[in-house]
């Protein structure tokens, strides 16, 4: 049983897992899916993505869950809309061949592409909890009451045509607003809490959290064995890691260019299709992680990072 997940989208078509609302995997059941799914999920992008996106993952494991790597214009080029709102009320609830759905409704909102004057936006997304079931899908985003975010989503908000899951590259395209403790204001930050230092050549620069003394430390048992006396004894021995992010200088992907392996696209196929197809020959930078003692200072707020985003928009 595999998975597909192309901008975030998930397509299993064997079961959704359920779980628990404590998070044990004790206790788990599934839902199956129609079959019809496999056909609408290959009609939304067209077979020479799914391709595509196949020979470029053929090394994952079968249950991994695959998002293209989008930086933030690309992401925006994807959108239909982005929106600043604040979560006002969450509401769950069963869907046949869908399993459990929410339904989040923003308020005090704030646009940079697509709709308008809008006093509430309402967005359904697979996942949720009902009663004792708890649906938890595979890197999509989680949205919290009184929690205010940038989103970037389809035109569709969650609904059949979008397979209930608009937000475009799965958490790529939440921006969480929050105070940050350096500025002490509400800053962007991205899915992963990194504070939004800045956006050059086109994707996004975040400040990494400092590593905790444990993390700064790694220990590493050496055992010494004596084949005189037959004794062995065991030292430890401690050295900085440098698993952190390295530097503000990003180092390039090399760019994977796969227009031989695949057709031209056919007469009348779906722009987003054509256009996904596209952003997957371009190799780029998704974001850029700046250590936290190379922190420049700077954070982008809600309106810095809707004005980057509408000048995105308008280059189309």
């Amino acid at each position: 049983m595999s998975k597909l997940n192309l901008l975030g989208h998930d397509f299993d078509a064997d079961h959704q897992r359920i779980e628990r609302p404590s998070g044990s995997l004790k206790s788990t059941s599934s839902i199956p899916h129609q079959a019809g799914e496999r056909t609408r999920a290959r009609g939304l992008l067209g077979w020479p993505v799914i391709l595509a996106v196949l020979c470029l993952y053929t090394s994952a494991p079968a249950h991994a869950s695959l998002v293209i790597p989008l930086d933030l214009e690309q992401t925006v080029r994807l959108a239909d809309i982005v929106f600043a709102g604040t979560v006002t009320e969450v509401t769950s609830k069963m869907i046949p061949k869908y399993g459990i759905v929410s339904r989040y409704t923003f308020s005090n909102l704030n646009f940079a592409k697509g709709m308008g004057a809008d006093r509430q936006l309402f967005l359904t997304m697979l996942g949720g909890t009902v009663g004792s079931l708890t649906s938890v899908p595979d890197g999509e985003p989680r949205f919290e009451i009184n929690h205010r975010y940038i989103v970037l989503t389809t035109e569709g908000l969650g609904s059949p045509s979008d397979y209930y899951l608009p937000v475009i590259g799965a958490s790529q395209g939440v921006f969480p607003v929050r105070v940050d403790k350096k500025v002490s204001r509400p800053v962007v930050h991205d899915a992963e809490g990194r504070p939004v230092a800045f956006v050059r050549d086109n994707h996004v620069g975040v400040v990494t959290e400092p590593p905790s003394a444990r993390q700064l430390r790694a220990p590493t048992i050496v055992t010494t064995f004596d084949a005189a006396t037959g004794s062995s004894r065991k030292d430890t021995l401690w050295s900085p890691r440098n698993d952190e992010a390295a530097s503000t200088e990003p180092t390039p992907r090399p760019k994977r260019t796969i227009t031989g392996m695949l057709p031209p696209p056919p007469s009348g196929a779906d722009p987003k299709a054509v256009l996904l197809r596209q952003i997957m020959q371009e190799g780029r930078i998704p974001r850029e992680l700046v250590r936290h003692d190379k922190d420049p200072g700077t954070r982008m707020s809600e309106e810095e990072f809707l004005d980057v985003i509408r000048a995105f928009a308008r280059q189309k």
